[in-house]
């Protein structure tokens, strides 16, 4: 008797622990499959928030999948050229708050170089490639020869020759009045509209942090994560120490050390100096734009064997009688993405997915040559899926092109 008790003892025991068990195991299934399925909802909400709310900002509450358990408030900020989605997604319990960053895409099957209608031709010299189509002035792409230096392919465009017509492609819709509002200093809730909204939109709640430096500043040694700004009322200085992600910098003058990293969207509008071997990671900008009232060039200079994802913008707003500024691109230097110069360009590196200038120019210490390319490379962009800024093609479809998590969530 004692026997079979004991024995039904540690059976029930064993039972009981197997039941626990399989019951702990099941909750923990479903709190993962809660918390994955509330992530996937702050992404899904953010994306969707890119064509219902405004370029000018705003927020909306979505229910997903009919189910008001499936809960997400969402609002965009204009932040720089990009947009920031807050998403803030609820469901039994579980809470997940996601930065999502949307752009602009880039026509892959465009030309990789325009220029507007002008008189005479682009020449090509040194080891020079235009890979694509190219939009340039009457239709006229010819051989080069500068101080002993002649052309050295075979080819002189691997693509369609397009006469131009017309001016500039200009930048997309909204864009330049923008860009130049930020290269001016003006805050990002300057860019927001706060006019309060129809169909459940609401005023934005969240304020991106601002850091303000008065006079000429240095970051050295220092850690930005974003999504955050940083403005200067002076030049402002990047060390090659500085670790910034997602980071907004505007100032009158930018320059960045030697081999600095990050992702970074840069407004100036006196210039930039981009320091050699620096790794601007995607999605970053540089965007310069002239004030009125500014009576010297701007410049544009990126360093020797600088890489740079995402584009590149200057507007040269100048006035009669003033030098006009531009953009020059040192060699083994690379653009992945847009550049797009209202100005000169001097390129002797090299760009992978699209070029639209006012000029082509190379500039040697005894002469300077107008409708010239020297050794730069122009060809399409590397990748099957292009990412970009969306400069120029209005017509694309904004969406998220990087996502963050806020930082007290991982």
């Amino acid at each position: 008797m004692f026997y079979a008790v004991t024995v039904a003892l540690l059976v029930g025991v064993v039972v009981s622990a197997w039941v626990l068990f399989a019951h702990l195991r099941n909750q923990r299934a479903e709190a993962f499959l809660n918390a994955a399925r509330t992530a996937d909802n702050a992404r899904s909400a953010a994306i969707m928030a890119l064509a219902v709310l405004p370029n000018e900002g705003g927020s909306v509450q979505m229910t997903l999948h009919g189910e008001r358990e499936d809960s997400v408030q969402v609002e965009r900020i204009p932040f720089g050229a990009l947009d920031l989605i807050v998403s803030h997604a609820h469901r039994h319990g579980h809470h997940v708050r996601m930065f999502g960053y949307g752009a602009g895409g880039l026509n892959a099957k465009g030309p990789v170089l325009q220029m507007p209608d002008r008189q005479g031709a682009v020449h090509l010299s040194g080891d020079a490639r235009l890979a694509g189509d190219v939009v340039v002035p009457n239709g006229d792409v010819r051989r080069g020869h500068i101080e002993g230096r002649t052309y050295t392919g075979e080819q002189l465009v691997e693509g369609a020759v397009i006469p131009a017509q017309g001016g500039l492609p200009p930048l997309a819709t909204g864009l330049p009045e923008r860009l130049r509002a930020l290269c001016n200093g003006a805050s990002l809730g300057q860019l927001r509209g706060l006019e309060q909204q129809g169909d459940g939109r609401t005023h934005a709640q969240y304020q991106v942090p601002t850091m303000e430096f008065t006079g000429p500043t240095s970051l050295a040694g220092m850690t930005f994560m974003g999504p955050c700004v940083i403005r200067c009322t002076d030049t402002l200085t990047i060390a090659t120490d500085s670790q910034l992600d997602m980071v907004v910098l505007q100032a009158p003058y930018i320059k960045m050390e030697d081999g600095f990293t990050g992702a970074v969207q840069c407004f100036a509008r006196r210039g930039m100096l981009i320091g050699e071997d620096c790794r601007l990671k995607y999605p970053s900008l540089l965007a310069v734009v002239r004030d009125g009232h500014d009576a010297a060039a701007p410049k544009l200079h990126l360093g020797a064997r600088t890489y740079v994802q995402g584009g590149v913008a200057f507007v040269d707003q100048q006035g009669r009688g003033r030098a006009t500024g531009g953009v020059i691109i040192e060699a083994d230097a690379r653009i992945e993405g847009e550049l797009f110069v209202a100005g000169d360009l001097q390129l002797h590196g090299e760009v992978r997915g699209s070029v639209i200038t006012d000029q082509l120019l190379v500039r040697t210490p005894t002469a300077t040559y107008e409708g010239h390319l020297l050794d730069g490379v122009i060809a399409g962009f590397p990748y099957d899926e292009p990412w970009c800024i969306g400069l120029t093609n209005g017509q694309a479809p904004r969406t998220i092109v990087a996502w963050r998590k806020f930082p007290s969530e991982g």
